[in-house]
């Protein structure tokens, strides 16, 4: 079970890593794709605004850094779960703790994670 909670955090860095991937391909590449260009044309008819790249730089930029930094994160995780890191239990706890207000399918599998890695012979894996 600890392998499949490690595979969980394995497969959410994946995702995270996706999405630092268009992240990075919106700031290379956001003019020739015409992301600027839409997202400028929906905004200049609400705001009046001609020229928002620094702005849409800046916010994808954030996002990028917020994405790699979590997948680093879940990554991390994974791999202290695999190996018995006393950290990585707690880590694992509290996100399973946030994981409960991600109704219904985020509850059900953190609650799951929560009974399982409260039994006595988790316990003693990652104390060991």
């Amino acid at each position: 079970m600890v392998i499949f909670v490690a595979v969980l955090n394995f497969i959410t860095s994946f995702f995270l890593f996706i999405a630092s991937a268009v992240c990075v391909a919106v700031l290379l590449f956001g003019n020739i794709l015409g992301v600027y260009e839409a997202v400028t044309k929906q905004i200049t008819q609400v705001y009046g605004q001609p020229n928002l790249s620094f702005g849409l730089n800046f916010i994808f930029g954030a996002i990028l850094t917020l994405t790699l930094a979590f997948a680093v994160f879940y990554l991390l995780i994974g791999i202290g779960l695999l190996k018995g890191k006393k950290l990585a239990w707690y880590f694992q706890i509290a996100l399973s703790m946030l994981g409960l207000l991600g109704f219904p399918l985020g509850t059900a599998i953190s609650v799951v994670v929560l009974i399982f890695f409260f039994q006595q012979n988790i316990r003693a894996f990652f104390k060991a």
